[in-house]
């Protein structure tokens, strides 16, 4: 054990010998020796503080010239365009799966809903659409999505009792559906409801 510190210990004396310096300094000023376990010691602290800074410099430095905000940014612009109604439309799956993970970081729930509208996936479209606030687009999605159930009770939460019977009835719960138009005031729908149940 002693030979292959020594070794190790002379591969890297040309750079510890400058690293060990402040040692020197310490001992003058304590009357302290450092014998060979203290001085490996001290080796060994500052060369894992030497490789943890270089660590974080090359990550910095990969950080800062990653055009990652630039590159999310063009892609997003690149996805967009305007077809001849005026309407913004979503371009290619697999550009739009490229853009999920920027979206999320983003917090930006309104756009990442419409990129799962567009993936088809309504479920988790719906999700974000009632991330966003916009629970109207969000019960819609739900509804798509086979989960007629969860657009009511959007729905219903909101106070539009109307659209939680429509979305009730989707869903084939048309006793829920009776009630929710009841609450509304629609005895037709609530009545039709109950004849379908």
């Amino acid at each position: 054990m002693g030979q292959l510190f020594d070794r190790i210990h002379e591969l890297l004396d040309p750079v510890l010998r400058y690293l060990e310096i402040p040692l020197y300094y310490v001992e003058d000023a304590t009357g302290f020796l450092a014998n060979r376990f203290w001085l490996g010691l001290y080796d060994l602290l500052i060369i894992t503080a030497i490789l943890a800074g270089l660590k974080k410099t090359v990550s910095i430095i990969r950080n800062r010239f990653s055009s990652d905000d630039l590159e999310v940014q063009a892609d997003i612009d690149a996805l967009l365009f305007a077809d001849a109604t005026g309407e913004v439309k979503l371009e290619s799956s697999r550009d739009l799966k490229s853009t999920i993970g920027p979206l999320k970081k983003r917090k930006n729930w309104e756009r990442l809903g419409e990129v799962y509208e567009q993936l088809e996936q309504p479920v988790l479209a719906g999700k974000y659409f009632k991330k966003a606030g916009l629970n109207e687009k969000a019960a819609e999605q739900y509804s798509k999505g086979g989960k007629g159930g969860t657009a009511a009770k959007i729905m219903s939460k909101q106070g539009n009792f109307d659209g939680a019977g429509r979305y009730y009835a989707l869903a084939g719960k048309y006793a829920a559906s009776a009630a929710a138009y009841q609450k509304h005031g629609n005895l037709a729908g609530a009545a039709e409801s109950l004849g379908k149940g």
